[in-house]
């Protein structure tokens, strides 16, 4: 079935994406939560800096 040329075109009603929660990256010691040095230690040592994926999932 075909569209017809000559209906009245209805705009669909503007999408609204939910807020986007944003985090703060961590990239240095002191921004690491009290347990997670270690692990932050290991990131250095391995990598010698914190990344992008490491930063947001410290």
């Amino acid at each position: 079935m075909r569209a017809r040329l000559d209906a009245p075109f209805e705009a669909a009603a503007p999408y609204e994406e939910p807020p986007m929660p944003r985090m703060t990256p961590i990239t240095k010691r002191e921004q690491v939560p009290p347990g997670g040095e270690d692990a932050f230690d290991r990131v250095i040592a391995s990598r010698g800096s914190i990344n992008a994926p490491q930063s947001m999932l410290m």
